[in-house]
């Protein structure tokens, strides 16, 4: 069997798949993220139904941390598996916090204090860069998700009943803004890359950031002396306890001609033999377990614990909304963020366009 490899960037790559899986050119195994960015591609009928395949493989399914593999099911219908588990967390600088006698902030008012204390030192409190606009739904995510009830969030993140009028939605923007002066300058004319940069070099206390991005640290300043915190605890009618972020992986369309090698590869590359060689070699996790016997990597291993002791993950907020009531969110954020739009703004022109989501949706199904 010949496996040909291709790859894009991420922007790129999410507009192109959307194109081509309905396609002849659809590849049979394909990079996907959960949630609703996989699950249009389910609505269409274009993705394989794998469940049997792996839940009637004891020997397989008992190989992998059913938590994360749990992400990508749909109902009844298991999707995909992960091949790298990540989450989101806030990075810090050790050293900056301890010159100050700062504390690692564990509610929403600590971590305000925390940034207004280093502001007033003359330190970049938060390394923000939002020039692609997805960073943004990461924080409008975590905030959601312990402001917004989780049933009405839920709700609201399925396209044929999402509607946003909850109030806690405005309020979530409300705490967003008030990050903003804690950002650095300019934060839409940064990338994400160019932000956690800027961090490594010491040039902010905190980013929030992805697991992933470990090895992209140690990268770019092998002696950064830095720890990591979960979101601060905003009290509020959400579920505190969801942990953002999400497994991304592969899928296989249901058009492939050939299920059974496409099942076998799917199995190896998920497995954990290629999770262990993953975190060695690259410093990422899939959902094997015991993949991280043998690892020194302190920063690694601690990532582990947080995703191997996560109950439910949340799920990227970009990826769980209707694509084009993301595309709206991802645009109203990006002004507010510049200070030209109030949330109430933002919130009324999302509400119009889940709404007519609503209708599109509806249109799909009935066609």
């Amino acid at each position: 069997m010949d496996i040909v490899v291709t790859s894009a960037q991420n922007n790129a790559y999410k507009e192109k798949i959307k194109v081509v899986v309905g396609s002849d050119e659809c590849p049979d195994v394909f990079f996907s993220w959960a949630g609703e960015f996989s699950e249009r591609f389910i609505r269409a009928g274009l993705l394989m139904d794998i469940s049997d395949e792996f839940y009637n493989d004891e020997e397989w399914s008992s190989s992998l941390l059913l938590s994360q593999v749990n992400e990508y099911r749909d109902g009844d219908v298991l999707y995909g598996l992960p091949f790298r588990l990540d989450a989101k967390m806030f990075f810090y600088n050790i050293d900056i916090f301890n010159e100050l006698g700062l504390e690692v902030p564990e509610t929403w008012d600590e971590f305000i204090q925390v940034c207004e204390t280093l502001k007033q030192n003359g330190i970049t409190p938060i390394a923000y860069g939002n020039q692609d606009q997805w960073p943004s739904s990461h924080y409008i995510g975590s905030i959601n998700q312990m402001v917004v009830n989780n049933e009405t969030r839920l709700k609201d993140l399925e396209p044929s009943t999402g509607e946003f009028t909850d109030p806690n939605y405005v309020l979530a923007l409300d705490y967003y803004q008030q990050l903003i002066p804690y950002f650095n300058d300019s934060p839409n004319a940064y990338s994400h890359d160019m932000a956690r940069n800027i961090f490594s070099q010491e040039n902010a206390a905190m980013i929030y950031a992805e697991l992933v991005e470990i090895p992209y640290i140690k990268e770019e300043n092998p002696d950064l002396n830095y720890g990591m915190f979960g979101f601060p605890l905003i009290e509020g009618e959400g579920d505190p306890t969801l942990l953002t972020g999400s497994p991304e992986g592969f899928v296989i369309s249901a058009n492939t001609k050939y299920p059974e090698e496409a099942i076998d590869f799917l199995k190896y590359l998920t497995g954990p033999e290629v999770g262990k060689q993953e975190v060695q070699e690259v410093g990422w996790f899939n959902a094997g377990k015991g993949i991280v016997d043998g690892l020194e990597d302190q920063k690694l291993l601690e990532a582990y614990e947080i995703l191997e002791g996560a109950e439910k993950m949340a799920g990227w907020f970009d990826s769980s909304l209707y694509s084009t009531v993301c595309n709206e969110y991802l645009i109203v954020t990006s002004v507010l963020t510049n200070g030209e739009m109030t949330p109430e703004e933002a919130m009324s022109k999302i509400q119009k366009v889940a709404q007519e989501a609503q209708t599109l949706v509806q249109d799909t199904e009935d066609n």
